[in-house]
This record gives C-alpha cells, structure tokens and sequence, in this order.
C-alpha cells in the first residue's frame, strides 16, 4: 500500500508554551568602529561541559572604550552554555574566523556599535544559529531590526542573554539528536490533507509572543498499522473546505524529526506506529508490570497514583480498604502508604495516624 501524507490543524490545546522572557527589539541607529586589537581564546573544559554539539560561543567587542574586564566576568556564566568562547575585537577578523569553520555553529554576542549594514553580512553567514546585542542603546533600530531572524534582540543583562541563549543551544542540540520517542493524543485527533490548512493553525499561536506553533506532518503506511482513521469531509462543519481526516482516541505516533521551519514555529514528522513495534510494546509491558495487582480497582488505583491524579487516587484507594477482602498484605501497604503521602501533603496528620490505628488490616 502507498503512504498518506497530512498536516494536523493544530488547536491551541496543541500549542507548546514559551516560558522564555520577552525579547526587546529597540534599536538606534549607530556606527561600527573596526579597529584590530588583540583576540581571545577561552579554552575548551570538558569538565564543565553542558551541551553537547559542535557549538562556540563568539563575542564581538567593537566598543573600544572597554576593556577585556567586563567580558571576563561573565565568561564563567557563559561557559555554563557554551565551553568553547572566542572574543573578537575587529569585525574583519571575526568574520575570517567563523568563514573559515567547517561542521561548527556559532552563537554571537555583539557589544559596541553596529550598522545595519554589517549586521546584514553577519545575518547572511550560514555558520551563524543566533546573533545577541548587549547595548544599553535602544532607540531606533526598529525600522530595520525585524527583517533579520537570527538576531534575537537587544539586552542590557548578560542574565536575560544566559537564559535565552541557553534555551536556544538546548533547541538546536536538540535538533542534531536522533529521535527515538513515542507520542500520544488523548483526544480525537483532525488532521488535514491541506498543508495550507495546517499551517494557518500552527501560524495562528505565533500571534501571541508567549506560544510556539507545531505543525505536525503524519506519514501513513497503512501496510503496517491497523489504527483506524477515516475521511470526514462528507460530515464536517467544514464541508471540503479542509479535507479532514480524524484519528480514534490514543493514536500512538513515533517521533522522527523536529525542525524549526520558522522563528517559534516547529514542523514535528511523525508516523504511525505499526502494531508490534518493539519500543510501544516494551513501554506497554513496563506500564502493565507497573500497576499489576489482584484486581482492576486497585489497578486503576495504582495508575491513578504514577499519572499524578492524587485525588481520584484517594478515593479509589479508600474504597478498597472498606470493601475489598482480596487485596493482599503487599497491596494495603501500598495503598496505606501512598494514603499517608497524599495526607501528609495536605497537611492532614489526623488522617494519616487514622489509616494505621482504625484500619481493620493490622498484620502487614
């Protein structure tokens, strides 16, 4: 059988969140001064070494009005990010250097003046992943600042650089890392033959600067999985406006690739897991080995209490201590135990010594 390829409409229950804080994009027009003073290489440590991957971190000084002393004192907390740190003080010689690289990605920091002109040739360096501006100055630069994607913007604390650079070096370490993972909806899922479709959705969270849109690209090989799916069209709202295609409940997708496409919007491939793929099936044995038990009460007691769903726990729990004459000596510690956890939690000590002194199970 062939393959069928969709793009999900993603709704906003779909929507990853940013936590990172918000960028600011002030700038005032100003101009670069070029004159070549002494570069600096950081050594690399492995031993302090946080993220893996071909990166550097490169800090282009072209104020002449400062010293080297600054920038060394926020080196340690860069080198938490990044190990590998070159400091430029000439734009010419900056530029040699990251033209000269082969398989490395560079994360620049700017401090100093510069001109739209010369932030345009650093944009177009294909070695570049990112361009930071530590400047107190930001006035006019927003006429232009927008049109250049790798420039993050402007900032005048090094802690607000550390926290976006970080997350950005997670990303792209991210992106260079097989994926061997699974996914799961625990809704119907609507998906779309439409790529325009699909897109409009994911492009919809980028309105809000907080959210990142994820578009999702489903492969089909209906030769190997049996999980059923079924065309819509006739039946939507949408008529055949959006060529729907709907997933049952619980549809288990493999991760293949994630790629950001554009600036806080991500393409995610998936495939359909085919029905003895051997990672589901060993996740699928761990989870019945996990929450085993004499009866599906207290099983349902025991997933409620790994998922997190403390309260519906609780009651399931109490249940099978007043009403169930099979649990084992095994089971009601359990259960005894987690009760207590739950109650110590809530600050609910009477509680917690009444499971023990008024429970009718006084062997364990």
């Amino acid at each position: 059988m062939g393959s069928l390829c969709s793009k999900v409409s993603v709704t906003p229950s779909l929507t990853v969140v940013n936590n990172s804080m918000q960028i600011t994009t002030d700038y005032e027009t100003i101009q670069v001064t070029n004159e070549s003073t002494t570069n600096e290489f950081i050594p690399f440590d492995d031993r302090t070494s946080h993220i893996s991957g071909n990166f550097i971190l490169i800090w282009l000084n072209l104020n002449i009005d400062s010293s080297n002393s600054n920038i060394q004192t926020y080196i340690p907390r860069l080198r938490t990010i990044i190990n590998s740190i070159k400091i430029f003080h000439n734009l010419d010689e900056c530029i040699d250097f990251i033209t000269d690289l082969i398989d490395e990605k560079i994360f620049l920091i700017i401090s100093g003046r510069i001109t739209q002109q010369f932030a345009s040739i650093l944009h177009e360096l294909i070695e570049i992943d990112s361009i930071y501006l530590f400047s107190n100055e930001n006035s006019s630069y927003r006429q232009w600042i927008e049109q250049y994607q790798k420039i993050k913007g402007i900032f005048n604390e090094i802690d607000i650089i550390c926290k976006i650079l970080r997350r950005n070096v997670r990303y792209l370490n991210y992106n260079l890392t097989p994926i061997r993972g699974l996914l799961s909806f625990n809704n119907f899922l609507s998906t779309s033959f439409d790529s325009e479709v699909g897109y409009l959705y994911a492009d919809s969270a980028r309105q809000n600067c907080q959210l990142i849109g994820i578009l999702f690209y489903i492969t089909i090989d209906r030769s190997i999985s049996s999980t059923p799916f079924a065309s819509i069209q006739d039946l939507s709202y949408f008529g055949n406006a959006e060529s729907e295609i709907l997933f049952s409940m619980h549809t288990v997708f493999r991760i293949v690739e994630v790629t950001e496409i554009q600036d806080r919007l991500w393409q995610v491939n998936l495939t359909l897991t085919s029905d003895n793929d051997a990672l589901l099936t060993c996740i699928m044995e761990s989870i019945q080995k996990t929450i085993s038990g004499n009866t599906p009460l207290y099983r349902l007691g025991t997933l409620m209490w790994y998922i997190g769903q403390y309260n519906e726990a609780e009651v399931i729990y109490e249940r099978l201590l007043k009403t169930d004459t099979n649990l084992n000596h095994r089971e009601i510690y359990y259960i005894i135990s987690r009760l207590c956890c739950m109650n110590i939690v809530k600050g609910d000590y009477e509680k917690v010594f009444s499971y023990f002194e008024n429970s009718n199970v006084v062997k364990l």
